[in-house]
Parts: structure tokens; C-alpha cells; sequence
């Protein structure tokens, strides 16, 4: 007999057996994850779980015993150390803000008192070769004078110590000390992760110890403050403590690092939004720092921002070029259009800086530059991205004093003594008042590169490709500046 759906109305049946029915049909497409299966994947990776507890500041201070004095606080609280800095941070709020539990004299005497002591903070991480590699947060071990690895059995204690640390990532690896082979997990394909996948966040949340959470992923590449951003928001419980520990998928592999929550008002706990820093961007990380103890990034040397070309298309604009940088050697210049880099259009300024980042120093790339409508195909060498990138200076030399051109004036005065440049006969000592160079905004200070795209190395290039710009009836003129170690572009009008 045929079954049609539109006859059931026909059919008496009990209400169990309309419900029977009904779950039948709803839950055909596959089968639900039982309770037993996310139990025995706690039991595989819980064991390469662990707590870590910090200290940090110097364990060399020896202050002075005194009535009521924080070593009673101490004492109370150095077998949880988490629990100490919980106590401070959270007092710290409720004093500042309601004033309930206490007084501000006696949170401000607290702080004195305990300023003079080492602090003891606590997170988590997660072991991921058997010789006992972990992985953690950067924030949780940061001016870490000593840091203590217990085990998820809560009794096993080892120390540490840093193998590296990628601050712009959040990320540090860690070398147990004086264990023995451990039970470790890896990483996962976190570029296969779809929202609504069901993860686990183990760690140990306010210091009760390992704990898992279970959820799903809510969102995927999520950014909060680094350049290199790609987090995973989940929903699965992630609380002060859980920094550093991992984030589990259904195959028992990593597929991010709990890293942050967002909370609102007073609170500090989970409300359901975590973060988790994704096992594409950590497992490079991981990788760079067991080579080399640090993490190498691309770097093109250049401050962008959007604009649009002239088919309205977004692109990534040139607005500096930093002048010892790779950009500055293959002649990319303020003002250009970035099309493409090897092929690929990037028009997101993130996007872009993680994609150059991505690449490792001394690669050459191919990219597609717009400058005005001339479409020019340029080879860039990468750098090795500095820690301070601005921070680029050049020999001192000798200045000399020219007359104004344009109303700027060059050359050595004594207020410049301290400064440092490359060509410092081309530096600007002086503008002066109402004049086309103050007009568009020239400072003192700022290092004339190039005028119109002509390379100067002395005043008198200067002068002459301006005097010659005026013969021919220019309205404007393109002066290339140096200004705080980068290459601006500055348009003059001409008298």
C-alpha cells in the first residue's frame, strides 16, 4: 500500500505513535553524537591537558614582615594561585566601580602591599610531542619568572621553560623539564571547520582544576586586535583560567588555542562568547619557533589603507613606503594602486597583511601595481618583518644651509644635532609661514626623497627640478618626503 504524507490525517493513530513517527522522518538525515562518544574523546585527549601556574615578577624580593601584611594573603592563597590573582582583579573592579566589600584606601593599601611581591597567575595549555613540548597563551607566561606544569590528574608537578614566544599571535612553546614520555595531541585542519560543528574547550577554568566544556563553533574568522587574526568564536564554556588550553574537534585534534572571552557589565565569566585562535595560524607559529625560536613573518615594508581605482574597484592603497624596506627597492612608491600580489587580489587591508605575512622572508613576489593609468608588473624580494618597523635610521652626516625653496629651508642648524638622516644636505630645517611648502603641509624635519619622481641627493637637484617645473607653467609639483622613517607623498602648488 502506498503511504502518502497528505493522507496521515486519516489514519488513527495513538499520539506516542504520531511522535514515533514524526522523530523518524525529522532525524533520517543522520545520526546524533551520543553522550558515550564525546565521554571516551575527554578520556583520549584529557590526558594531554595540563594547568599551568606562573610566577610571575622576581622571586629575589625579600620585603619586610608586618602585621597584616600581604604574606598572610600569600599564605592563604600560594597552593591556588589562581585564586590570588582572580582576588585581585576582581576586588580590583568592585572597589573602583561599586565600592561594595571594602574601601578604596583599603584596596589602594592592598596594592602597595602587594606590589612588592611576585605575582602568581594560572592558564592552561596543551602537550604536543611526547617529549613533552606544550603549547600555551603568551599572556599567560609573560614575564614569567618560573612556571610549574601539573598534570591532569591534578598531583604530577613539573617546571618549564619558554622555548619562544609570538606576542602578535598570543601564542608560546614550552619545554617540560625532567619528564618523561608524555601523551600529546596535535593539530587539526581548522579550514575544514564549519559553524555548528561540535568542539570541546578543556582547560582549567578559575582554577578548579581540568575541566571540558562542550559546544559548538558560532562563528569563524573572527578578529580582536592583531594583525593576524583568525579566531574561531564558540559557545562552549570558556572562563578566566582556559587561556592557552585547546579547543577539541569530534576526531580528538586541535583546532584552535582558547585565547579570549567577551562579557558584559561586572561580569567575568562565560556568557557563551569565546574566542579561539585557529590551528592554521598556531601550527606555523609552533612550527617557526621549534626551528628557529621565533616566528618570521613577510614583510613589504609599506602603511596602506583602501582607495578606489578608477573602475570603482576597492584596492589596496600605498600611503608610505618605508625607506630601507623591500617595497622601497623594487620602486613601489606613496600613491600607488596594489592590483594584485602574485596573482591574487586582496582588497582588505587584514587580509592582505596576513597574506603577505603568510610568506616566508627573502621570497620574491610578483605584484600588479596601478600608478595613475599606468599598469606596471613589479618583483618585490620580501623582508623579515621587524619588531619596530619605523624605527629605521641611517648614519649621521654633516648638514649644510640653503635659501628657501618654496618656503622650505635645509641644512644643519643646531636644533637638528641630536637627528639622524641619511642625505641631511635634503632635510628640512625650516618652513616658513604662508608658503606654498606650509600650505601643503611640509614639516620641519621631513627628508625630500625625490621631487616628481626624480631621485635628489643635494638641495641644488632640488632646486633645479623646481626651477624647471615653473619654466614650464607646472601647476603643482610631487615632493617624496621621509617623515618619521616613512615615504609620504606631499603635492605642492607652484607660484
Amino acid at each position: 500500500m502506498k503511504l502518502d504524507l497528505f493522507e496521515l490525517p486519516r489514519i488513527r493513530l495513538p499520539m506516542a505513535g504520531l511522535a514515533t513517527l514524526f522523530c523518524m522522518i525529522v532525524f533520517q538525515g543522520g545520526p546524533v553524537q551520543s553522550h558515550e562518544d564525546f565521554s571516551s574523546l575527554v578520556e583520549k585527549v584529557l590526558p594531554a591537558v595540563v594547568s599551568l601556574e606562573v610566577m610571575q615578577g622576581s622571586q629575589n624580593q625579600n620585603p619586610q614582615q608586618q602585621e597584616g601584611s600581604p604574606e598572610e594573603w600569600m599564605d592563604q592563597f600560594r597552593n591556588h594561585p589562581f585564586m590570588y590573582d582572580f582576588f585581585r582583579r576582581f576586588f580590583d573592579q568592585e572597589f573602583n566601580n561599586q565600592n561594595q566589600g571594602g574601601t578604596l584606601d583599603q584596596l589602594e593599601e592592598f596594592e602597595i602591599q602587594t606590589a612588592q611581591y611576585p605575582r602568581l597567575t594560572a592558564g592552561s595549555g596543551f602537550i604536543i610531542s611526547s617529549d613533552g613540548k606544550l603549547v600555551t597563551n603568551y599572556h599567560v607566561i609573560e614575564n614569567a619568572s618560573e612556571i610549574k606544569v601539573r598534570m591532569a590528574d591534578g598531583e604530577t608537578v613539573y617546571k618549564a621553560e619558554i622555548i619562544g614566544s609570538d606576542p602578535e599571535t598570543d601564542i608560546s612553546v614550552l619545554q617540560i623539564i625532567d619528564g618523561e614520555e608524555f601523551e600529546f595531541i596535535k593539530f587539526g585542519d581548522s579550514t575544514t571547520v564549519r559553524v555548528g560543528d561540535p568542539v570541546l574547550a578543556i582547560g582549567n577554568p578559575l582554577g578548579v582544576g581540568i575541566s571540558a566544556s562542550k559546544g559548538i563553533i558560532s562563528a569563524k574568522f573572527r578578529t580582536l586586535n592583531g594583525p593576524y587574526d583568525n579566531f574561531f568564536q564558540t559557545d562552549a564554556s570558556i572562563n578566566i583560567g582556559n587561556s592557552g588550553g585547546p579547543l577539541i574537534n569530534l576526531d580528538g585534534d586541535v583546532i584552535g588555542v582558547n585565547t579570549a572571552i567577551k562579557t558584559s557589565g561586572f561580569s567575568r565569566g562565560s556568557i557563551g562568547v569565546g574566542f579561539s585562535m585557529s590551528s592554521a595560524v598556531v601550527s606555523r607559529v609552533v612550527e617557526d619557533i621549534l626551528r628557529d625560536g621565533k616566528v618570521s613573518r613577510g614583510w613589504l615594508g609599506v602603511y596602506i589603507s583602501t582607495s578606489m581605482d578608477e573602475q570603482n574597484n576597492q584596492r589596496i592603497l600605498v600611503d608610505g613606503v618605508f625607506k630601507d624596506g623591500p617595497a622601497r627597492e623594487a620602486g613601489i612608491l606613496p600613491g600607488d594602486l596594489i592590483v594584485s600580489v602574485n596573482g591574487m587580489e586582496i582588497s582588505d587591508i587584514r587580509e592582505f597583511v596576513s597574506f603577505v605575512g603568510s610568506m616566508e622572508p627573502d621570497k620574491e613576489v610578483t605584484m600588479e601595481i596601478l600608478r595613475g593609468i599606468e599598469h606596471l608588473r613589479l618583483t618585490v624580494t620580501l623582508g623579515n618583518r621587524p619588531q619596530n618597523p619605523g624605527e629605521i635610521m641611517s648614519d649621521e652626516e654633516e648638514y649644510y644651509i640653503e635659501e628657501s625653496i618654496l618656503g622650505m629651508k635645509f641644512g644643519y642648524t643646531p636644533e637638528l644635532e641630536d637627528h639622524v638622516f641619511a642625505k641631511p644636505d635634503t632635510v628640512v630645517n625650516e618652513v616658513l609661514e604662508n608658503s606654498p611648502a606650509a600650505e601643503a603641509g611640509i614639516k620641519v624635519l621631513d627628508q625630500v626623497e625625490m621631487v616628481n619622481s626624480e631621485m635628489v641627493l643635494s638641495t641644488s637637484d632640488i632646486r633645479m627640478i623646481v626651477d624647471e617645473a615653473i619654466a614650464n607653467n607646472d601647476e603643482e609639483i610631487a615632493f617624496f618626503i621621509i617623515r618619521e622613517g616613512v615615504l609620504i607623498k606631499v603635492i605642492i602648488q607652484l607660484p
